[in-house]
């Protein structure tokens, strides 16, 4: 029996989850490319299809109700999609990137048969330059998809091709929006934005590999509040004027930030505030949100859909989760083993909810009782002793490693929180640990960036050096929604 959300019911299939898909980097060349594709499993060592299975409803996992398939993939085979790919009149601006949200777990991409791509990892964004690739404004667009699940030490979450107890069902494929954009040959790949609660100001890192003036402008409810001009990798600081409106779950406030670049404009948006960790005036340590004690009243966030599993069916089934917690009294979610979309990120900052951010979990199967005894019994276990935790893969820890830091560059704008293994957000925001004599020290990631060989984007690497470049899809620009302003 089917358990479908009331959100599952009203979905259009031919057009779901039609919203921009990133909130903090918004262009104006969109062209959305969620809907039906056509798919067909296969043997993994086969070629290309040529006879199709049937369509399926993208971006939802075969194995979830709402792709249309209801099927699961096994290990022993992969999972093609294919659509054609026709580019508007006039959205071509120089380069063309094709954006997947995620792909779980390993994907191929073509073009007319050609491979144009590739990613390692099935929880993160990546993006592909297909400016080659379409230059006849037209294409075969073809993924190749394989998912090994809980067979070896890959990233999986709570997936398990068995599941019970704590496990759950497995998913596989294309499960967030696919989308094309176009920029010019000069464009912005990433803004950094780092505000300082203290200082009332915010730092702006514009990232591009142009050596261009970039100008940006902050404002606040509409009225223009700072302005300058910076080259990219520079951090611009400017101050937010006098008495600036900070952030926090109460008075969810977000200051606007738009940057032009040569004929590229884009915009995002911060909340100004600070998380750290420090004594109240007992001297007991605490969480402190904008200098003062807070409490983070949370649940435990585990993203899965009875009808999209890890897929929310719409934007609107989000925000209600979102607010629905908000409405119970809480202040926090934390989500577990798991990246969402990233509007789901932006709706917790703009209703006003903090978020901790578990990093997702991969390894071989372990023995509960070695994770279960240190907190029975006064016992500690060296976590250097890899094969007790099902670590024992030297490959496999790196690829955590290189996923946990991809992790917090995706989600930069919050900085880590006191808890070390989480994200906390809310926009952007500057993490500090400060001590009993109320000296603060800041902690923030650093930037890394890497670049597909001959081309001008942004990509994100696989921990095994493979990757591909980003794009958008649906001819005019949906601005992300922004939650009523007090």
């Amino acid at each position: 029996m089917t358990m479908l959300t009331p959100w599952g019911e009203a979905l259009d299939a031919d057009h779901p989850l039609p919203e921009y898909p990133r909130p903090q980097l918004v262009r104006d060349s969109y062209l959305n490319l969620n809907g039906r594709w056509d798919h067909a499993f296969t043997p993994v060592d086969a070629p290309a299809p040529t006879r199709w299975d049937g369509s399926i409803v993208v971006p939802f996992s075969p194995e979830a109700p709402l792709s249309g398939v209801n099927r699961r993939l096994r290990v022993d085979e992969a999972l093609w999609y294919r659509r054609d790919l026709t580019l508007p009149d006039g959205f071509d601006r120089g380069r063309v990137l094709l954006h997947f949200g995620a792909v779980d777990q390993d994907a191929e991409i073509f073009l007319d048969g050609r491979p144009v791509g590739s990613h390692r990892g099935g929880y993160l964004p990546f993006t592909i330059d297909v400016t080659a690739g379409m230059a006849g404004g037209s294409a075969e667009l073809t993924v190749r998809v394989r998912d090994i699940t809980d067979t070896g030490f890959r990233s999986r979450g709570k997936q398990a091709l068995k599941p019970g107890g704590i496990w759950y069902t497995p998913q596989s494929g294309i499960w967030q929006s696919v989308w094309v954009e176009s920029v010019p040959e000069a464009f912005v790949s990433d803004l950094i934005l780092t505000p300082d609660f203290e200082a009332g100001s915010v730092a702006v890192t514009v990232v591009s590999d142009e050596d261009l003036a970039a100008d940006v402008v902050v404002s606040a409810d509409g009225v223009e509040v700072a302005r300058g001009s910076t080259t990219p990798g520079e951090p611009l600081v400017l101050s937010l004027g006098d008495g600036p409106r900070p952030w926090s779950p109460e008075d969810p406030f977000l200051h606007d930030v738009e940057v032009r670049l040569g004929d590229d404009r884009v915009t995002g948006y911060f909340g100004l505030r600070s998380v750290e960790v420090g004594p109240d005036a007992l001297g007991v340590t605490r969480l402190l949100l904008n200098g003062e004690p807070y409490l983070h009243a949370g649940l435990l966030d585990q993203g899965y859909w009875p009808d999209g599993l890890y897929t929310p069916p719409s934007d609107e089934a989000m925000i209600h989760d979102i607010a629905t917690a908000k409405d119970l009294g809480f202040t926090m979610l934390r989500k577990h083993i798991k990246i969402e979309p990233l509007r789901w990120y932006h709706h917790c900052d703009r209703l006003g909810m903090l978020v901790w951010q578990d990093m997702v979990n991969g390894g071989r199967p372990y023995n509960p009782a070695v994770i279960q005894a240190p907190v029975a019994l006064p016992m500690s276990l060296d976590d250097r002793r890899h094969t007790l935790f099902g670590r024992q893969d030297e490959p496999g820890r790196s690829e955590f490693l290189d996923e946990a830091h991809a992790t917090v560059r995706l989600l930069r704008s919050s900085p880590p929180s006191p808890c070390g293994c989480r994200s906390t957000r809310a926009g952007a925001s500057s993490t500090r640990s400060r001590s009993p004599t109320g000296s603060a020290h800041s902690t923030r990631p650093a930037r890394s960036t890497t670049r597909a060989a001959g081309t001008t984007a942004e990509r994100a690497t696989s921990p095994a050096g493979t990757s591909t470049s980003a794009a958008t899809g649906s001819p005019a620009a949906t601005p992300p929604t922004r939650g009523p302003r007090p």
